[in-house]
């Protein structure tokens, strides 16, 4: 059972992860800056120098997350605005 809830935890640590890169990497993007699609590649999403194994973690659960944005804009001029948007973008590279 043990075994189970680390897998659990690391997974939520990649998805959370994951998650602020794609919104950091965007926001770079969308002040201008080129995003070297070989740099992104190197990039782990396993990072845990932030996270403090025996901390103490207040959760919020009337806080509500905000939209996930699936797409990383390498080019300045195809940032998208949060939400949807992207989200089709993905839908319809996964189509073609």
């Amino acid at each position: 059972m043990l075994s189970k809830y680390n897998h659990l935890l690391a997974n939520l640590v990649i998805f959370a992860n994951v998650a602020l890169l794609t919104d950091a990497l965007n926001e770079l993007a969308s002040e201008g800056h080129r995003i070297d699609p070989e740099a992104v590649a190197a990039l782990s999403p396993y990072m845990t120098q932030h996270l403090v194994r025996f901390g103490l973690y207040h959760m919020d659960r009337t806080r509500r997350p905000k939209p996930l944005t699936y797409q990383v804009a390498f080019e300045p001029e195809t940032v998208q605005e949060e939400g949807e948007e992207g989200n089709e973008a993905v839908e319809e590279a996964r189509q073609a």
